[in-house]
């Protein structure tokens, strides 16, 4: 019916009127026919729809509040609401014109007292709309209305910054949110919880680590960052000591779920995966992908499968702007930490004996674009000593020294490219030595209006053996969580121990008490719990 619509001459402000209406009809959603109802017993409904010339909100008792007909209670009363309340309608609309409109209906939530007005309904909150975008946001709608969400996206957006910083500035742990600007384009910014207590198998202070819920194999693990959004903005020495934490944790799960290794994969941002690499033999022997893929922006995730072979020109002018940071000149130091007589790749190109594309060096470190890359800037850090493979499974102190390069160079790449964000993949088994591989996050396809259709799936599909790369996608929900809550409960018990937590008695500084409520580790647990 919807799609029917579209192709009728009719404006943005009509459409969303029209689809929230159907929302409001449908008496799954807390909204018009299924509203919730108050402490007493009775509707009170709230609607807003706003297209940057005019609007309505906060309109009350109408058969479709976002249209404002009138009708009885008998059409909006459901015995079910006395128990629950359902998702609310929203909507966003791009016309054929360029004129933008957004949309929101609610019947706000259960046991809600008389007068108490929420966020669907408030332009600047819920909802806003002019010439240049419109959003809606949805989550928890007092802290939505508290920050005015929509109007600080708006904000962000007219002083420069872009669709997808203004969402994340405005947004950062306040809601999830769908975005449209007039070109048009589109960003969606999550800010649902990537593990709950139950998946939760350690914690401290600076990270909490998981079994995921929509797992791509077999043991899948998500780490999220507690103070930081952004990895490589981690202080040298936090990054230090969360891969120390990884290390220990990809040990357990190695265990667990006897396998030979763990892989590493991230967008740079809060958070990381940690996949156990089902079905390989007992020693190490290459094991590779033959799809091939390239982006020159952002696709959504990164990956580890290579990209066709790239321009020497190309390449070059690229090495170029990242030595311009790093400051790296010829002649290279061509020091290898080994016998001359070992042919490996990486032991060959640090001995300059293969064209190579270096644009970072240190006494042990080597960093060099990759000619086979599958966006512009992937460069692979190796060690100058030949390592095992198996970052993990180096020892601490040159396990520390190579993520100190690794936080180095991320930071070149991100002032080379002018991007916030750098991903990072390891799994080691293309070429038998250590080495990170660190990918520039530059500007997504949504954000340039580039899409094409064969645009890939933004769900990876689970797989019992590894397969040759590692991806940042998620999989599919897991339909076992019960399986999940068990492994849970099991590494976290017997393989990672955490150290019990005292209370810090800060009661005793009453200045400094509300602080330590907020920041302590056993405060934020016990609040957890």
């Amino acid at each position: 019916m919807f799609p029917k619509r579209l192709r009728i001459v009719s404006s943005a402000k009509e459409d969303v009127v029209f689809a929230v209406s159907a929302l409001e009809e449908c008496p799954l959603f807390n909204a018009g026919h299924g509203a919730a109802l108050t402490r007493e017993g009775r509707h009170q409904l709230e609607a807003g729809v706003a297209d940057g010339q005019t609007g309505l909100w906060c309109c009350g008792r109408f058969y479709n509040p976002i249209s404002q007909g009138l009708l009885g209670k008998s059409y909006l009363f459901r015995v079910s609401r006395y128990g629950f309340a359902d998702g609310h309608g929203r909507c966003s609309r791009f016309d054929s014109h360029g004129r933008l409109a957004a949309g929101g209906s609610t019947g706000g939530p259960t046991g809600k007292s008389s007068g108490r007005i929420g966020d669907t309904a408030v332009l600047g909150a819920g909802l806003y709309a002019d010439k240049e975008l419109s959003v809606i946001c949805s989550g928890t709608g007092d802290q939505i209305l508290k920050h005015t969400v929509t109007a600080s996206v708006a904000k962000y957006n007219a002083s420069g910054h872009s669709l997808s910083d203004a969402v994340r500035r405005a947004l950062e742990e306040v809601s999830g949110n769908v975005l449209i600007h007039h070109f048009p384009r589109f960003r969606l910014h999550s800010t649902t919880m990537h593990i709950l207590g139950f998946q939760t198998i350690y914690r401290d202070d600076l990270v909490s680590i998981g079994l995921s819920r929509y797992p791509t194999t077999s043991g899948h693990t998500i780490a999220t960052f507690e103070q930081q959004h952004n990895l490589f903005n981690l202080a040298e020495d936090d990054f230090v000591r969360l891969f120390t934490v990884l290390s220990r944790t990809a040990g357990a799960l190695r265990k667990y779920y006897k396998v030979k290794r763990c892989a590493l994969v991230t967008e740079g941002d809060r958070s990381l995966s940690l996949l156990p690499l089902h079905g390989l033999n007992q020693d190490w022997e290459p094991v590779t992908s033959d799809m091939k893929e390239f982006h020159d922006t952002f696709p959504g995730y990164v990956s580890s499968k290579d990209g066709p072979p790239k321009d020497h020109d190309r390449l070059n002018t690229l090495c170029d702007t990242i030595q311009e940071i790093s400051q790296i000149r010829k002649p290279y130091n061509n020091q290898f930490q080994g016998s001359h007589e070992d042919k490996n790749l990486f032991a060959r190109i640090i001995w300059g004996e293969l064209l190579q594309y270096r644009v970072w060096e240190d006494d042990d470190h080597v960093a060099s674009l990759t000619p086979f890359p599958n966006t512009p800037g992937f460069t692979v850090l190796v060690p100058r000593k030949r390592l095992v493979s198996d970052i993990f499974a180096i020892d601490k102190k040159p396990l520390s020294a190579l993520m100190v390069a690794a936080h180095k160079v991320a930071a070149i790449l991100k002032q080379a490219f002018k991007v916030e964000r750098c991903g990072m993949i390891f799994e080691g088994f293309e070429i038998d030595h250590a080495h990170v591989k660190l990918i520039p996050i530059q500007q997504s396809a949504s954000e340039t209006g580039n899409f094409t259709d064969d645009a890939p799936k933004m769900v990876m599909p689970f797989t019992k053996r590894y397969e040759g790369f590692a991806s940042s996608l998620d999989g599919p929900l897991t339909k076992h969580l019960e399986s999940v809550l068990y492994d849970s409960n099991t590494i976290r018990e017997t393989l990672l121990p955490s150290k019990p937590l005292s209370p810090p008695n800060s009661w005793v500084a009453p200045s400094q008490h509300l602080s330590s409520v907020l920041h302590d580790l056993y405060y934020r647990q016990l609040f957890a719990l």
